[in-house]
């Protein structure tokens, strides 16, 4: 006997002895596991950056107004040492506050504004701090009135992380127009004919960019997929998804309905946790699609609230409103795109099993490989969106692949995959309802 072959046959005889009920265990291993990875990511992640802020401009006769957003954790190591107090190499929430005067100061002077030819002088009326997303709001005003033409500066992004991007609003009261400013790019100025097209295309990015960050909203959609394997079914959720999150998000958009902002994000995990308990009980839910469009709802809510963090005027709100929705539907279908065809594939194999069929296996690696293809090309993409979620999107594949090697499509893949998702919308629940 060959070696590879002694070895292979020495692996299976190693795992067929472990008692099947020890197997059982081996989900909830992954859940802690997985659990513990994500929290310490997204610890991480809080505390250092958010790779993101906001300015929103009105502009009045007698002046601008103005809302900028910034998170000092995306300042360049040496920036940020000057306001690390304690040396952890993060700006706590207790640095923020007592450091409130200074990082206003250093913000404001990154951040310029000129209308017609004169440099406007901002002026500080009030400040707000937010212990969630531990950042730094201020109110300005700049008493200029002279010019139609208006130009932002934010030398500040060059000492901030290569990947921030700051996404600025600009209204009139007539026109409105949204842009994002980079280190590549840290400058906006009126634009020509060509304006209505651009707010449409950085509402799409903008949109597109939410749902591919929205872990809470990209769970949820897994959780819904893993169970999800005709595509007759998968048509029917992806629809009753669509419709329900794109009715409640221009319901939230024209402030016909409005709910507490904790309310919807704690509501949001706890529709992750149904569905995914729902997984583990029931192996073919049925009129899974009538349930996606009631929990589709909330989430339509939460796309709602990124635009009220904005600001966005009712100006131009239509397009704002259509380009955003069509990014977070792109976003959907790229997921789905991915993830569906090896579902299919797994659901339909006996890839758990052994063969002594060299062929068949060579020819089932074959199609395995070709099933794999578009998560690899997701995760490429998703890599200069966020690395952090190319990272956790390219992490589901092999672990999928294990729990089904392992324990099988309903026990591994479905119920273990379940477990996992189940347990991390809980910690969200408890995190967002309770903690916070």
């Amino acid at each position: 006997m060959q070696p590879n072959a002694r070895q292979a046959m020495h692996s299976r005889l190693q795992w067929s002895t472990i008692p099947r009920s020890w197997q059982m265990f081996y989900p909830s291993i992954f859940t802690l596991l997985f659990l513990g990875g994500m929290f310490g990511i997204n610890s991480s992640a809080n505390a250092h950056t958010m790779l993101r802020s906001y300015a929103d401009l009105k502009i009045k006769a007698d002046g601008i107004s103005a809302t900028l957003d910034i998170h000092p954790g995306d300042f360049d190591e040496t920036l940020r040492s000057r306001f690390d107090q304690d040396r952890s190499g993060a700006i706590t929430y207790d640095e923020l506050i007592s450091q409130k005067k200074n990082l206003s100061a250093l913000s404001i002077s990154g951040f310029r504004l000129f209308r017609g030819d004169e440099r406007c002088e901002a002026e500080l009326k009030r400040t707000k701090t937010s212990p969630a997303a531990q950042s730094l709001r201020m109110y300005l005003w700049f008493p200029c009135s002279d010019g139609d033409r208006i130009r932002v500066e934010m030398p500040l992004l060059q000492r901030m992380s290569k990947k921030h991007t700051h996404f600025l609003t600009v209204n009139d009261g007539e026109t409105f127009v949204a842009a994002t400013l980079n280190q590549e790019k840290p400058f906006w100025e009126t634009p020509g004919a060509a304006a209505s097209l651009q707010q449409a295309w950085h509402f799409f990015i903008l949109g597109l960019e939410h749902i591919l960050i929205g872990y809470d909203h990209l769970l949820f959609l897994f959780a819904l997929l893993v169970v999800c394997i005709k595509l007759k079914s998968l048509v029917l959720i992806v629809t009753a998804f669509t419709i329900a999150h794109s009715l409640t998000l221009a319901l939230a958009y024209f402030k016909i309905v409005e709910l507490p902002a904790a309310i919807v994000e704690s509501a949001i995990a706890l529709s992750i946790v149904f569905v995914a308990i729902e997984n583990c009980v029931v192996q073919q839910p049925k009129k899974r699609w009538l349930m996606t469009f009631l929990l589709g709802l909330i989430h339509g809510l939460g796309f709602a609230g990124v635009l009220r963090e904005l600001a966005v005027p009712t100006s131009n709100r239509i397009i704002s409103l259509l380009t955003f929705n069509l990014g977070v539907e792109v976003g959907q279908v790229l997921l789905v795109a991915a993830f569906f065809p090896l579902l299919f594939f797994l659901s339909n194999s006996l890839l758990h099993k052994q063969s002594s069929n060299a062929q068949k296996n060579t020819s089932t690696g074959k199609e395995l490989g070709l099933r794999l293809l578009p998560i690899v090309a997701l995760t490429t993409a998703l890599y200069f969106v966020n690395p952090g979620t190319a990272l956790a999107v390219g992490a589901l594949a092999p672990l999928m692949l294990l729990l089904h090697r392992w324990l099988g499509f309903r026990v591994g893949l479905q119920i273990g995959s379940s477990l996992l998702i189940a347990s991390i919308g809980l910690f969200w629940f408890i995190e967002r309802a309770i903690l916070t």
